[in-house]
């Protein structure tokens, strides 16, 4: 279909054509500079309404694009919501694990490095420090052990007495040093296990 600019085109004669039918020059001007008008007018206005209908095409998809969008951010906020209760139910869960004292198949309380035991309840203890080995006793009496008296006085008899007396003397106060190393070992022992708090002070 012809436009309108075109329809006019083929209204437009030639200025010796209009003046064989006997216009003035002047008529013959104005006439056709009042057509030319009319032809750009009407090209303007073909333009105009190619635009238009270019404008409403892009607006069309520009509303396709606008009802995708708007299905894509109804699916996000169902997305949203969603993640929301799992945030919610995720915080919830860590406060409950965080407040717990028996988790992660724990029999009992969970202890911490700090949380010591007691006389009634389990916990951490520190590695004692070492103790020194207590020593090994030496205390033997090597004499013989004395024979049965004699029926008189026998100087012999007396001095083999008198030495294992004094054996039995030098070596019962070893047993009494060594005794009392092994002693002090056992005490060392407890004061270290106390500071280790393995032991209650």
């Amino acid at each position: 279909m012809a436009t309108l600019s075109q329809q006019l085109q083929t209204l437009r004669p030639s200025a010796s054509d209009l003046k064989r039918l006997g216009w003035p020059d002047w008529l013959v001007n104005d006439y056709l500079t009042l057509l030319e008008n009319l032809i750009l007018l009407a090209s303007s206005d073909d333009n105009f309404l190619i635009v238009l209908d270019q404008l409403q095409i892009d607006l069309d998809a520009l509303t396709l694009r606008v009802d995708a969008t708007e299905v894509d951010i109804a699916a996000l906020d169902v997305r949203v919501t969603t993640n929301e209760a799992d945030i919610l139910q995720v915080t919830t869960d860590l406060a409950t694990h965080v407040g717990g004292t028996s988790e992660h198949g724990a029999t009992g309380n969970i202890v911490g490095t700090n949380d010591y035991c007691t006389e009634v309840t389990g916990g951490t203890v520190l590695r004692a420090a070492i103790s020194s080995n207590a020593v090994v006793s030496t205390a033997t009496v090597a004499l013989p052990a004395v024979g049965a008296a004699p029926a008189a006085y026998s100087q012999a008899y007396a001095q083999e007495q008198s030495d294992l007396i004094n054996d039995i003397r030098t070596n019962h106060n070893t047993a009494v040093a060594d005794l009392n190393n092994a002693i002090g070992v056992v005490n060392d022992i407890i004061a270290k296990a106390k500071t280790a708090k393995q032991m209650s002070v």
